[in-house]
């Protein structure tokens, strides 16, 4: 499992709770690769048919968590005070990464000793426990470097979390809010400079 494979999934488990939006997990995945962190190989057709999520009230719940905490980190709660980061911080420490060492070829047809690594026992829990912990353990992937924290943004149009590559921006890269933007921008000028526009 490599971090940069998945070090951004806490952003699609609070953006789309999965209850209604189990098609965005399962493109996650798609683009990403990251089933390997669970040690077991998982097609998007086994996702479709085998989405156990468990009771809604817990996934609800599970959702409700990370987005309170990336809603104190975007606020900037200091780390040690964020409510819920201890609830985040269990997951992960129950499911630590362990080695895990396969064998590959390489192009001249060598065999190679590839290392990874797996989340412990997320391979025997259903799909509702392993996305849950692939979140918190994505999530904490992410804040072990610096300044992540500071590119954590929530769009005041769409309300949606996204990573800045630019730690000015406010607002996601979505046409939709770039427009609404602009829009409220050039309102703004019309009101300050009435003559202007006239």
């Amino acid at each position: 499992m490599k971090p940069d494979d998945n070090n951004n999934y806490f952003l699609t488990y609070v953006n789309y709770p999965i209850i209604s939006n189990k098609q965005k997990h399962i493109d996650f995945f798609n683009k990403n690769s990251v089933t390997d962190a669970w040690g077991i190989n998982i097609t998007v057709g086994y996702l479709k048919q085998k989405f156990d999520l468990g009771p809604k009230k817990i996934e609800n719940q599970r959702h409700e968590i990370i987005e309170s905490v990336l809603t104190q980190i975007v606020n900037d709660t200091p780390l040690l005070k964020i409510d819920g980061l201890g609830n985040i911080k269990e997951e992960v420490e129950k499911n630590k990464p362990i080695k895990k060492l396969r064998v590959e070829t390489d192009k001249k047809g060598m065999d190679i000793i590839a290392e990874g690594e797996i989340l412990g026992l997320l391979a025997y829990q259903n799909e509702g426990n392993r996305l849950y912990n692939l979140a918190c353990h994505s999530l904490f992937v992410f804040l072990r470097v610096s300044n992540n924290r500071k590119r954590l943004k929530r769009c005041p149009y769409c309300k949606i979390f996204f990573i800045a590559k630019d730690m000015k921006r406010k607002i996601c890269y979505s046409n939709e809010c770039f427009t609404e933007y602009k829009r409220l921008e050039k309102q703004k000028q019309r009101k300050n400079d009435p003559v202007k526009y006239i």
